[in-house]
């Protein structure tokens, strides 16, 4: 069974999401002693949440690196994300994927869930002021 297959379904979500159509740079990376970081890659994000991202990409192996894992899936690979979100700015976050399916059979393009496991206090509550539909104030990087 490859990887594809044993990950998938958006039906798993614990929360709330917001509808998003915005740009996400993301890297993958692998830690470790032998640590290996992508080239940088690019998707949409579909939705958003504070615990996590849908994003599309045509692109889930660089550089050696799949975006789930690469040798066991205990060993999760991390996914180092930029979001550029409306009124609020970039986001910076690090997931781990948790499902992805290929949105067209035979198109390289694909949605990736990933849950956040690293997101600083500010960008953090800058999210949430978004997703709560307050404006957020942005003090630039």
């Amino acid at each position: 069974m490859g990887k594809e297959e044993e990950v998938g379904g958006e039906g798993r979500r614990r929360e709330a999401r917001s509808a998003l159509r915005a740009r996400v740079r993301f890297r993958i990376v692998r830690q470790g002693p032998d640590m290996k970081v992508s080239e940088p890659l690019e998707g949409k994000v579909r939705d958003l949440a504070l615990h996590g991202i849908s994003m599309e990409t045509n692109q889930i192996v660089a550089d050696g690196l799949h975006i789930s894992y690469d040798r066991h899936p205990a060993e999760r690979n991390r996914i180092f994300l930029q979001v550029q979100v409306p009124e609020v700015g970039t986001i910076r976050a690090v997931g781990e994927t948790v499902w992805y399916e290929r949105i067209t059979p035979g198109e390289s393009r694909f949605v990736v869930g990933l849950r956040f496991v690293e997101v600083s206090k500010e960008d953090r509550a800058l999210l949430s002021r978004y997703l709560s539909g307050g404006k957020a104030e942005f003090r630039g990087r």
